[in-house]
């Protein structure tokens, strides 16, 4: 029994250390800069909201013509 609590603890420690650079590595992208400098923050948020909209989007999403 105490062989098992060892290996869960093992994996629970690697998978601690492990997420920030998972997530480093395959996270999202940091904005691109702002062209004149400073932005509002709420347009930056509705940008991201869109442009994530986007990516999710498909044509079952659409409106039929009929």
């Amino acid at each position: 029994m105490g062989g098992m609590i060892f290996v869960l603890l093992l994996a629970i420690l690697i998978i601690v250390l492990v997420t920030p650079a998972l997530r480093a590595r395959f996270g999202r992208t940091p904005p691109p800069p702002p062209a004149d400098g400073v932005q509002d923050p709420h347009e930056v948020v509705v940008r991201r909201l869109d442009d994530h909209r986007a990516r999710k989007s498909t044509a079952r999403d659409e409106p039929s013509d009929s």
